[in-house]
């Protein structure tokens, strides 16, 4: 799943991207590498609300997550 979800994005499919990471994630949700290109995906193409809600669930389990954190601080930062 995850692959593909690389896959589509390469391709230019934003929406079946979100759908295979999305996918990805749910089955593995401890993965980091998963989790964070999920939430980056979904900021990313303007789904802010769901990536800060996915983004608050992993800090929970992963709070020392370095990329976790540097991506909290940037949608703090972000105006947009």
């Amino acid at each position: 799943m995850y692959f593909m979800g690389l896959n589509q994005g390469a391709m230019g499919e934003p929406k079946s991207q979100i759908s295979y990471l999305g996918k990805a994630y749910s089955l593995q949700p401890k993965n980091p590498k998963y989790g964070y290109n999920y939430i980056l995906t979904l900021y990313q193409f303007g789904d802010k609300t769901e990536a800060k809600k996915v983004l608050s669930s992993v800090l929970k389990s992963d709070p020392n997550n370095q990329r976790y954190l540097e991506l909290d601080q940037y949608f703090k930062s972000d105006k947009n």
